[in-house]
């Protein structure tokens, strides 16, 4: 091999490596913008969740938000396991106004909600009761974690329910439900169920933060009802 020849092969060597290593760096640098996207995406403070096709944040309903997990979110929306939707019964309709006898106006007791088209291989459902119409905040009014099956092919959620599942803490500090009783107008009180493809490793005064994190990957089917309340 001519000295030329052997030179020439060196310089292109020498040009490949530089170019590997321009491709790895830039290949860290987008690695790390992403993971400091899902941080600032899942941080306690600033809890951003993906509701629909927007990135709500909590506490905020109305800012709207971006990051990489919430596009993949948006993404892994069109599979056909996150199409699926469960349904929701209960004696007041959907956007409706809720019975008195369920706020602070009544009993404060807890509605009785059927869930039925369960997807076959969810282990477990969660709740969260939120009022996103609270006074400066979103108001978590209950959260339960671990709420079991049963053999029929739908679930019944009660105040019997209270028993079995595990709470977490309301905006209260309290592990029970917070009956609707808003100031002044109408309230929506929203009613989120996830269907959940495991039982989850948590325990009691649990927050909305922690059980947004656990739930991540393992949600096979959610819905929702909403009921209005406004006190006479």
């Amino acid at each position: 091999m001519s000295v030329y020849s052997n030179s020439l092969w060196k310089k292109k060597s020498e040009m490949y490596i530089r170019g590997m290593r321009k491709r790895l760096r830039l290949a860290l640098i987008i690695v790390c913008i992403l993971t400091l996207a899902g941080i600032r995406v899942f941080s306690p403070e600033d809890t951003r969740i993906c509701d629909g096709t927007t990135l709500v944040k909590h506490g905020n309903p109305t800012a709207n938000g971006s990051g990489f997990f919430c596009s993949w979110w948006k993404i892994h929306s069109f599979l056909p396991i996150q199409i699926l939707s469960m349904k929701i019964s209960t004696d007041f309709i959907d956007n409706g106004l809720m019975p008195s006898d369920y706020t602070c106006d009544g009993e404060g007791r807890f509605p009785t909600l059927k869930i039925e088209d369960i997807p076959i291989n969810t282990k477990s459902l969660a709740l969260v009761i939120e009022d996103p119409d609270a006074p400066a905040w979103v108001r978590d009014h209950l959260l339960l974690a671990n709420i079991p099956l049963t053999e029929d092919p739908y679930v019944i959620i009660s105040q019997d329910t209270f028993d079995i599942a595990i709470f977490g803490q309301n905006s209260r500090g309290e592990l029970a439900r917070w009956a609707p009783c808003p100031p002044s107008e109408t309230h929506r009180y929203v009613f989120k169920l996830y269907a959940l493809s495991s039982m989850l490793e948590i325990s009691s005064w649990f927050s909305k933060e922690r059980l947004v994190e656990l739930m991540w990957g393992k949600i096979n089917a959610q819905s929702q009802i909403v009921g209005l309340y406004k006190r006479h």
